[in-house]
């Protein structure tokens, strides 16, 4: 695991892993090691942000009509 990309909003993670697919298949693996990567920051107290965006129209103020 390494860090990608430092950002003002955001820290990009690169994280590599290797799967015998003929064990178990690779969705599986995938799944299991986000869920475990999202439950050890919970634990140590990293929130993950929503993705917000604000849209703002010109003119569309009550005073500026629809």
């Amino acid at each position: 695991m390494g860090t990608v990309d430092l950002a003002t909003s955001w820290v990009t993670l690169e994280v590599r892993w290797w799967v015998d697919t003929e064990r178990d298949p690779a969705y599986t693996v995938t799944a299991e090691l986000l869920t475990g990567i999202k439950k050890a920051f919970v634990a140590s107290g990293i929130d993950m942000p929503f993705e917000t965006q604000v849209s703002l129209l010109h003119n569309q103020t009550e005073e500026g009509g629809a």
